[in-house]
């Protein structure tokens, strides 16, 4: 049964469409079938092809009867159609079964001396959205030859291998397009049809594993006549309209004089692995071409073909060393190479790697064989420090070369900068004379390599911080602390002697073991620490007349620092040894002036790691320390259990620290000049004496103090790889002003014995420091 429905549209000038309804033969189901006739112009013919493709289970190839419905309506006409997929790709796993493309039908004479034109080959499969593997065969149908006849017919065009959007696959075994059918023979012979592609799509994700294939087919040629007609064009190897990803190992290849690999559209990346075989042209057009993964796979890789990269297309490479073997990715073209205005090049150097400023990566790109033209815009890379040129030898035989530059805009100096890193100022400054001198000795060669991978600015000036002396030069105000953690057990012991706690005896012996906890914040820049100390005194005083008396003790303490900087971890430890000479005297009933002096010297171990070379830089070094007090103070009795007094106080601080060179960090280990640091503390402070009965007394007290030197710490230093480059590191500028308290309480457990335990703080602005001790006192 057939039902007949023309209707006409124009469309380039000249369109016919013809449907065909509920069209049924036997040992077939029933079914509706839309079929459109087409003029086409090229080939000065009309055209029959299906508006839709699909055709029910167990139904046959309506083909003969289209045709023949066809001429039967209109006379000589050529029909042409693509046939379904023979397998349609969907969910995920693994595929097992091979995939063919039905053949295009021949054409035949046809009507009125013009032949009718080969069908178009089916695809071998068809889908989108699926994930799978595959190590199967897929091929698909070759269009048929064209019919003969005075006007013969054209080839039909051969169906892709695989056909789909947005899919995911891991091709292990073959694909390949079909092959265009033949053109007829004739006084005019008909063109040949063309190849299918390998793969053909949009947004998908391709694996062509290493011994995969993936081919375009072969185009028809073009039948023979008076006039002959025009061979077709061969398939691609794939063809992406847009965001899809190759990654290839195995071999991509067009038909004979096609394409490899055609990219249209944004969004392509094409990926070139070890066992990457491409033959044919690469028309790469926006995408981006990576030669080696981002993993550290430095290959050569060749396109047997041309290669083209449009405006916005980007050649991507990655680079540790100047070994031309495995030292850097390179592409080799052995046809024509042609790089259109606009396009860019990427060198991923974020691995470990020995380049340096000159360097000159040769034949990036290179045509040994053909012609090089046109050159990348620019070149970027993932170093904040190394810039590349792009250097283009143009014409038969070119290449690109990319050299190694000091990036203009960003240098260590600046990175510091931009991350108000101040205290690495100094260093930075000559980093960036050993970066631009190409680093001199082997082992600075290496630094200026290291620093040349980092990516950002914030790494470049984590990696100056790593490069300064201990502690950012603070490392005094860690020893100042210890030694303030002895300074005041003594003036505890000093003030006892004053503010209404009786005497054991004439003479008396002590021991107080104590501990100091303190932590300085980051401030102006500087990174802070914490310190921990623990420690011992032991003294003994005797009176001299009925106004004076007069002491000697011994200290050590032991104190570990920990910096606060994750960029640049700093640790030190620290052993203080110390002799105290202390006294009083009495200048009436009520008022005292006592003193002391004490001198000690210390030894700091001291670590810095050095997180961008992978090393740690070790120090030993001594340190003097001097210090001398003096206080006024009087006592106001408020009742006959409780005392206050206050008092006017001046200490005077000396450190001075050897000069050392540190071992284990190479080229940065740093030739550390000796230094001094100097204090002034000017106070007030007030004691408070409550006794509770005659054996149990306690104290609470307040101050507070100036420092009027307030020194910035400061530290000169060289590296051991450029000694002549000497630097000055800005520490801490501590706040002058302080503020201190404390609380007690003492009991005398017999006539000739007394225990007290003490609680002291220290504050100022970004530090606080918290001491605990126990003492223990008796008479001889």
């Amino acid at each position: 049964m057939l039902a007949r429905q023309c209707h006409f549209a124009m469309i380039d000038r000249f369109y016919l469409s013809l449907s065909l309804l509920s069209v049924r033969y036997p040992g077939s189901h029933s079914m509706n079938k839309s079929y459109k006739l087409v003029f086409n112009r090229s080939l000065g013919a009309m055209q029959v092809a299906p508006e839709t493709a699909s055709r029910s289970q167990g139904g046959q190839v309506i083909k003969p009867l289209a045709g023949a419905v066809m001429l039967a309506l209109l006379g000589s006409v050529q029909y042409a159609y693509a046939l379904p997929g023979s397998c349609a790709l969907s969910g995920s796993g693994v595929w097992s079964t091979a995939c063919a493309g039905d053949s295009g039908a021949p054409g035949d004479a046809g009507f009125a001396a013009i032949a009718t034109s080969g069908g178009t080959g089916g695809d071998a499969a068809t889908g989108s959205g699926f994930d799978l593997e595959s190590a199967e065969n897929f091929s698909g149908g070759d269009g048929g030859t064209g019919g003969n006849n005075t006007v013969a017919g054209n080839g039909g065009a051969g169906g892709a291998g695989l056909r789909g959007d947005t899919f995911q696959l891991i091709n292990r075994g073959s694909i390949y397009g079909g092959d265009g059918g033949a053109g007829g023979v004739g006084t005019e012979g008909g063109d040949g049809g063309n190849g299918g592609a390998g793969i053909s799509g949009y947004g998908f994700t391709l694996t062509n594993a290493l011994g995969a294939t993936i081919r375009g087919g072969d185009a028809g040629v073009g039948g023979a006549g008076t006039l002959s007609g025009a061979s077709g064009i061969a398939g691609a190897g794939i063809i992406s309209t847009g965001d899809s990803t190759i990654y290839n190992s195995g071999t991509i290849s067009g038909g004979v004089g096609g394409n490899a690999i055609k990219l249209t559209g944004s969004g392509n990346k094409l990926v070139l692995l070890s066992g990457s075989a491409i033959f044919g042209d690469v028309q790469a057009g926006n995408a981006t071409v990576q030669v080696g993964d981002t993993g550290g796979l430095y290959i050569s890789s060749s396109i047997n073909g041309d290669f083209t990269l449009g405006s916005g297309g980007v050649f991507s490479i990655a680079a540790q060393s100047l070994d031309t073997e495995v030292g850097f990715s390179r592409l080799l073209v052995t046809h024509d190479a042609t790089l259109h205005s606009g396009s860019q090049a990427y060198v991923n150097v974020a691995a470990v790697n020995t380049l340096a400023v000159g360097d000159t990566l040769n034949k990036v790109l290179s045509t040994p064989m053909g012609t090089l033209t046109g050159n990348f815009s620019q070149v970027q890379d993932n170093s904040a420090l190394f810039d590349f040129l792009s250097l283009a030898t143009e014409g038969v035989g070119g290449f690109v070369d990319f050299k190694i530059v000091q990036a203009a805009n960003t240098s260590v100096t600046s990175s510091a900068q931009a991350n108000n890193n101040n205290p690495a100022l100094g260093a930075a400054r000559v980093l960036d004379q050993i970066i631009a001198s190409g680093g001199g000795t082997p082992a600075m060669q290496q630094v200026v390599t290291n620093l040349g991978q980092l990516a950002t600015e914030q790494q470049v000036s984590d990696a100056a911080s790593q490069t300064l002396p201990l502690l950012v030069g603070s490392s005094q105000a860690a020893t100042n602390n210890a030694a303030n953690a002895v300074g005041n057990v003594l003036k505890g012991r000093i003030k006892g002697q004053s503010s209404g706690e009786a005497l054991l005896s004439e003479g008396e012996l002590w021991l107080q073991p104590f501990g100091t906890w303190a932590r300085q914040d980051k401030r102006d820049g500087v990174a802070g620490f914490d310190v921990d100390t623990h420690g011992l005194v032991f003294g003994g005083d005797v009176a001299l007349s009925a106004q004076g008396r007069v002491g000697l003790a011994i200290a050590y303490a032991n104190s570990r620092v920990d910096g606060d900087s994750q960029a640049a971890p700093n640790s030190a430890e620290m052993d203080l040894y110390q002799l105290i000479g202390y006294g009083s005297y009495d200048l009436d009933a009520a008022t005292q002036l006592s003193w002391q002096l004490d001198y000690g010297q210390g030894r700091t171990d001291g670590k810095r790691q050095i997180l961008f070379m992978g090393s740690t830089a070790k120090s030993s070094y001594t340190s003097h320390i001097a210090h001398a007090g003096i206080a006024l103070s009087h006592d106001y009795v408020i009742s006959d259990a409780t005392t206050l007094t206050p008092a006017l106080r001046a200490d005077y601080s000396w450190i001075r620290d050897e000069g050392y060179r540190e071992k284990g960090a190479d080229a940065l280990n740093l030739d550390v000049d000796s230094r001094t640091t100097d204090s002034l503390i000017l106070g007030l402070d007030g004691e408070l004496v409550h006794a509770f009965d005659a054996r149990l007394q306690a104290t609470a007290k307040l101050g507070v103090g100036y420092d009027v030197l307030n020194e910035q710490a400061s530290i000169t230093s060289a590296y051991a790889g450029a000694p002549g480059l000497g630097f000055v590191t800005e520490g801490l500028e501590p706040s002058p002003w302080l503020a201190r308290a404390g609380l007690g309480l003492s009991y005398r457990v017999s006539d000739s014995a007394e225990l007290s335990a003490n609680y002291d703080a220290e504050y100022r602005e970004d530090f606080l420091s918290h001491s605990a001790s126990l003492t223990a006192r008796w008479a001889f």
